[in-house]
């Protein structure tokens, strides 16, 4: 375990990674900036991850939890994400995020909550989400979102909150079915990289 929270460090991550035990890695609120090093993909026995990810997250088949919420992350989610097959939560709101919502993130069979929302995401919500049957907690809301909002399979079960804050999102003559939950619930132990720099070391 490694807690380097609420200090002024500055600069990047250093590019090599070699803590193949780490379980946890907090450094949020700090001024780090750049990118999660590829090696990150290493850290094998990581189970609790948040900050930005590179492709190599691919590599963490123990990781149950994605948080980069409130960063100022951009570019695409990476459609890696979905081969974290045992992946149960992913937030990544409140960033500059742009893109598409991946089609591959539906293949996430065990994902029980779902935070995109906030961001500046685009096109159409894939209809497979509502496959995902062991979401619970679903929120795109506040993006560019377009196209029909999904009805089936669980999508039914989420109310217009999941949704809102999307202008050019199409919605059915129907009404909403009950939110099967309307507050995520926030993993306590969490691998943090808020808004973040290192210094080289």
């Amino acid at each position: 375990m490694l807690e380097l929270d609420n200090n002024y460090f500055t600069g990047q991550l250093p590019t090599e990674v070699n803590a193949n035990n780490l379980t946890k890695l907090v450094l949020s609120n700090n001024w780090i900036t750049g990118t999660i090093p590829p090696s990150i993909g290493s850290l094998n026995d990581m189970n609790r991850l948040s900050g930005e990810i590179p492709e190599e997250m691919a590599n963490l088949k123990k990781l149950l939890t994605i948080d980069l919420s409130g960063n100022n992350l951009t570019g695409e989610i990476p459609s890696s994400m979905a081969l974290c097959s045992e992946l149960t939560l992913v937030d990544l709101s409140r960033n500059q995020l742009v893109g598409e919502v991946p089609k591959e993130i539906t293949k996430l069979k065990s994902l029980n909550e779902l935070n995109l929302s906030r961001k500046q995401l685009n096109g159409a919500i894939p209809r497979e989400i509502g496959g995902i049957n062991s979401l619970t907690v679903l929120d795109l809301s506040y993006n560019d979102l377009s196209g029909r909002r999904p009805t089936n399979g669980q999508s039914k079960f989420f109310s217009g909150r999941s949704f809102e804050g999307n202008p050019k999102l199409c919605f059915p003559r129907a009404t909403f079915y009950p939110s099967a939950s309307n507050s995520p619930q926030k993993t306590a132990t969490k691998f943090v990289l808020g808004s973040l720099q290192l210094p080289s070391w």
